[in-house]
């Protein structure tokens, strides 16, 4: 999949260009932000026998209170969740670290080995506190 997909805090979206093509991505980016969390309709599209990847949440992890063992669990599933790409031959080996900071965003670097060696590196940074005023707006029923 080569549309380039941006995230907005609320979900992934395509993204248009000014004369309305959608924008491409002639990268790995659509397939890691789509394994991640795309959950079980992005699985069962894949159909790569004995992958179960589907049954992590990683919003979920994410949102969870950000101590050393929660941010090093967390890098460890999102690898667990990269590896049928790996197990397919699409890449050589997916490693991720995750590391907070004091503004309560919690950033996980992905380095994507390709099987050429040649490597990619993503970040994802997750709003912790955004994330927190959206739960707590809903418990009221704010939003």
């Amino acid at each position: 999949m080569d549309f380039l997909m941006i995230e907005n805090g609320d979900g992934g979206e395509l993204d248009i260009a000014d004369d309305g093509d959608v924008k491409l991505n002639y990268t790995l980016y659509n397939t890691v932000y789509l394994s991640l969390f795309g959950g079980k309709a992005f699985y069962d599209g894949i159909d790569i026998e004995g992958e179960d990847g589907d049954d992590i949440d990683i919003e979920a992890e994410f949102n969870k209170p950000a101590t050393p063992d929660n941010l090093k669990n967390l890098a460890a599933l999102i690898s667990s969740k990269l590896n049928w790409m790996s197990n397919s031959g699409l890449i050589k080996n997916a490693d991720a670290t995750a590391s907070t900071s004091l503004d309560k965003k919690t950033e996980v670097i992905l380095t994507i080995t390709q099987p050429d060696d040649t490597t990619e590196k993503y970040s994802i940074i997750w709003d912790c506190e955004k994330s927190e005023l959206k739960h707590y707006g809903a418990i009221y029923g704010r939003i």
